[in-house]
């Protein structure tokens, strides 16, 4: 029996990453062991239902978490550590870990200000925006740009025999998003629209009220859905939305990959890393009236949503998956090993 490499994997409670990322790293013949820090439970929802600050709340939970980290860390001896995100991430626990350590952001590193102050303790850093690399270097701080990939047992085509959803989208409801959801409900209201993800909160209870009572509810979904069933949804879907966060100017979300590992069509927000990477594979929008005028197009052109989804599917499955990420975070790991 081989003795695997042990990996102390330490990630937010989020999106399943811990259980998907775990799961890439076993099958790079390492074992991962890993641990989540979930920042929220009933006390800072209550705290946000009263508009006061969790802040204590979450930094007594990041110390008690951090304890943990250092317990687990001298128990099983870990060939590396790995760390998503990191914001909970102490400075003591850091030094603490001497093995060689990665760390991978899944958001820019202008919401994370405060994690630059630890930046040096880690080995290799991977950033989710191709820009935060030269931001970073400006400030004399080595990193290499690595974005979200997709989970292959999660997200592959399935065989419908009708697209029966004519527009889709998941993810969080924020700002430009609801606005540009909102437009499309508008103009596409004769059409098969399914939006997932958290519209009004019910514990707001007069706004929850006229949402259930408006026609958005026809085809805003108002909650979440889990990875399997936004498998299905994607391959059920004629034109599936994917809008980028307002920050991001030189990197993707994770759905991008997910919804090519599915086998489906996506319009995206327009970058030009995006345009120029995916050539052929998806197609993207700049402002509404492009993204309405793709829609237009593409809703009765199935030839092409098929010639572009099949393409985004190989390239995808061969270069996007985690499995791939871990990869390239593991060899880079053992070199700087053999440096050391």
């Amino acid at each position: 029996m081989i003795d695997m490499k042990k990996i102390l994997l330490i990630a937010p409670d989020f999106n399943n990453y811990t259980e998907i990322f775990s799961n890439s790293i076993d099958k790079c013949v390492y074992k991962a062991i890993s641990l989540s820090f979930s920042a929220y439970d009933w006390r800072t929802a209550v705290c946000k239902l009263f508009h006061c600050s969790d802040k204590k709340i979450i930094d007594k939970k990041k110390t008690i978490f951090n304890k943990r980290i250092l317990e687990l860390y001298k128990e099983i001896n870990p060939e590396f550590v790995i760390v998503i995100r990191g914001d909970f991430m102490e400075r003591e626990t850091l030094s603490s870990i001497t093995c060689p350590k990665a760390i991978w952001l899944y958001d820019s590193v202008s919401r994370y200000p405060d994690m630059m102050e630890n930046w040096e303790l880690y080995d290799l850093h991977y950033v989710f925006e191709e820009s935060d690399v030269l931001k970073l270097k400006e400030k004399n701080k080595e990193s290499v740009f690595l974005p979200l990939g997709y989970d292959e047992q999660k997200y592959y085509p399935i065989n419908t025999n009708t697209k029966d959803v004519d527009i889709s989208f998941v993810g969080a409801m924020y700002g430009n998003r609801k606005k540009i959801l909102e437009k499309v409900a508008y103009d596409f209201k004769n059409k098969n629209c399914m939006f997932y993800g958290i519209y009004e909160f019910k514990r707001n209870i007069v706004r929850y009220i006229k949402f259930i009572m408006s026609d958005k509810k026809n085809s805003f979904v108002n909650k979440k859905i889990s990875h399997e069933k936004a498998n299905e949804l994607y391959s059920r879907t004629k034109i599936n939305i994917n809008i980028l966060h307002e920050q991001s100017q030189s990197g993707w979300n994770a759905r991008l990959n997910e919804i090519l590992g599915a086998g489906a069509f996506q319009l995206v927000s327009y970058n030009e890393l995006i345009a120029k990477k995916y050539e052929g594979m998806l197609d993207t929008f700049r402002d509404y009236d492009e993204l309405k005028n793709k829609i237009e197009y593409y809703i009765d052109n199935e030839e092409i949503r098929i010639q572009y989804a099949q393409k985004g599917y190989e390239w995808a499955k061969n270069n996007e998956t985690y499995l791939n990420r871990f990869k390239i975070i593991l060899n880079e790991l053992e070199i700087c090993k053999r440096s050391k």
